[in-house]
Order: C-alpha cells, then sequence, then structure tokens
C-alpha cells in the first residue's frame, strides 16, 4: 500500500480569482474544520456554479488550505 503525502498552506483568496465575482475553474483545495481544526478527508475542485457565499465564508473562516507549490507539495510513500 502507497500513501500521498500532501504540504499544505493557508489559501490566498487571490489564488482563486480571476477578477471580480469570478474564480479559477478546476483549482484544488482542501478544507480544514474551523471547529474541530481537522482536515476533511475530501478533496475539492472549484467549478462553475458553486456556492461562491459558502466559498467566501469558508475563507472568512480560515478553512480554505491548498499545496504549497506543485513541485514541493506531493511525496509517495511505500510501506
Amino acid at each position: 500500500m502507497a500513501y500521498i503525502k500532501v504540504k499544505l498552506k493557508k489559501a490566498d483568496p487571490l489564488e482563486f480569482t480571476i477578477c471580480k465575482g469570478k474564480i479559477k475553474l478546476g483549482k484544488l483545495f482542501f478544507l480544514k474544520s474551523s471547529t474541530t481544526k481537522k482536515f476533511d478527508k475530501g478533496v475539492y475542485y472549484t467549478y462553475d456554479g458553486m456556492d461562491l457565499e459558502e466559498f467566501r465564508n469558508w475563507f472568512r473562516l480560515e478553512m480554505v488550505y491548498v499545496p504549497i507549490s506543485p513541485i514541493e507539495a506531493i511525496s509517495i510513500i511505500e510501506n
């Protein structure tokens, strides 16, 4: 069995913005609970028609995280 380790950082809203009111589509992100401080096991992507108000709220609560960089972020760990 193998595991993937991903290094994350708190996301900056500008990383997701194309222009006012529009977001980059297909951008990968992870959510960290504002109450338990644990990451959700899911992987999320931005998509056309997503609830932008909810997305803004996640940012306000500092819940959105992204990989630190495409090159350094991922490593594979094999047992």
